[in-house]
């Protein structure tokens, strides 16, 4: 990418633009044991512009995405919007952000990592509001608040559109230079609209769709409190850990139906293991958590995931990944991906990426899995 400004009356102005052209085989794009595969061709045109003057800045993020499709009776095709802006301002001793975005996409892959499950052909909206406020109160204590307001509806899909208001805080101390401990607390307030059926998801029973319906809207909140602690073993090697406890209350009336919102309580927390070396990079993570998801309340995930990313040299990387997600509610689903990609910078202007992927998922009878490869170049603009 190349960034660019220009000054008047003390204001910055940086600018970004790039499009990318992607060439994708799916040999079974939903994830269903009888597989049909498909071709997609995607450009996505991209563009950032910010503003900064002393200690503000503002941002506006903007792509598009235009994917066509070999048959357009497996798969839509597809324009799909994503919008962001934000203003940050810098403090002696703090930071504040807000920010509001707004975000189409498929609905066949929005709900898979959350919960195993792989939509029909619809749309996931997802409009957003958040604000984030840091603060530090002595040399070796800090404070951090945020708040979140987030809109879902789905077009043409059978999950179930939510309101989520989410505040989180957390409190940091420097131990010492390598050791701090933290305190995190969270609240959400997860409101389910509509009714969630079997008619589009790939929720088999019997080797049959469900035909009726099996959920209705719920209410439920989310309180969780953990404290753990962020760790500096070397110079290259980081190590976070956490655990805490999380309570679910439903106010649904028919909460034995509800998928994803069963009231209850557990435990919560992650482990994280990093290493930033002179050309590669790892990271592995394995965590429970509980979150809001489209199949109508919250779902407890178990997620364990593995990165690792080498510097070929100055214009080549290479790296994998490797990722299982196993959810509970009142049914249980897993979800799994494992990837690799390479990617060479071919002129200043332009780079190219190659990338393969398995994924599979597992729900109730249904046990499937398919492959992706795709072929990406990407243009990014010269300074004008």
């Amino acid at each position: 990418m190349v960034m660019f400004s220009s000054s008047a009356e003390a204001i910055v102005v940086l600018q970004q633009a790039s499009s990318s052209f992607d060439t994708q085989y799916d040999s079974n794009p939903f994830l269903r044991e009888e597989k049909q595969s498909i071709w997609r061709y995607t450009i996505i045109p991209r563009y950032t512009v910010a503003a900064v003057a002393d200690q503000n800045r503002w941002y506006a993020n903007g792509a598009l995405t235009l994917q066509r499709n070999s048959d357009n009776r497996i798969l839509q095709d597809r324009e799909d919007p994503n919008l962001e802006v934000g203003w940050q301002r810098e403090y002696e001793r703090g930071q504040f952000l807000v920010a509001a975005r707004y975000d189409k996409r498929s609905s066949r892959f929005s709900e898979f990592n959350q919960n195993g499950f792989v939509d029909i052909d619809g749309s996931a909206i997802t409009k957003s509001l958040s604000a984030n406020w840091t603060r530090a109160i002595t040399e070796r204590l800090s404070y951090s608040l945020g708040t979140q307001y987030v809109k879902t509806t789905y077009d043409s899909s059978r999950f179930s559109d939510s309101v989520s208001k989410n505040i989180n805080s957390s409190l940091t101390y420097e131990l010492t230079e390598r050791v701090s401990p933290f305190l995190q607390v969270g609240y959400t307030d997860f409101k389910s609209d509509g009714v969630v059926t079997g008619n589009g998801l790939l929720i088999s029973n019997d080797n049959s769709f469900f035909a009726n319906n099996v959920g209705s809207a719920g209410d439920s909140k989310s309180k969780s409190i953990s404290v753990g602690a962020k760790i500096l073993l070397s110079d290259q090697w980081t190590f976070t850990s956490s655990v805490g406890f999380n309570k679910v209350d439903n106010s649904s009336q028919n909460t034995n139906t509800v998928l994803g919102a069963s009231a209850g309580s557990g435990k919560i927390g992650s482990l994280n293991l990093t290493h930033q070396g002179e050309r590669s990079t790892f990271t592995s993570t394995l965590s429970r958590s509980v979150s809001g998801s489209g199949i109508g309340g919250f779902v407890e995930s178990d997620r364990f995931n593995l990165g690792y990313d080498y510097q070929l040299s100055e214009k080549s990387t290479f790296g994998a990944g490797y990722g299982i997600n196993k959810n509970k509610s009142n049914f249980a689903s897993e979800s799994m991906q494992i990837s690799g990609w390479y990617s060479k910078q071919l002129t200043e202007m332009w780079q190219m990426r190659l990338s393969v992927e398995r994924r599979s998922q597992k729900n109730l009878n249904q046990n499937a899995n398919g492959n992706v490869v795709g072929l990406t170049f990407t243009y990014s603009t010269p300074e004008f």
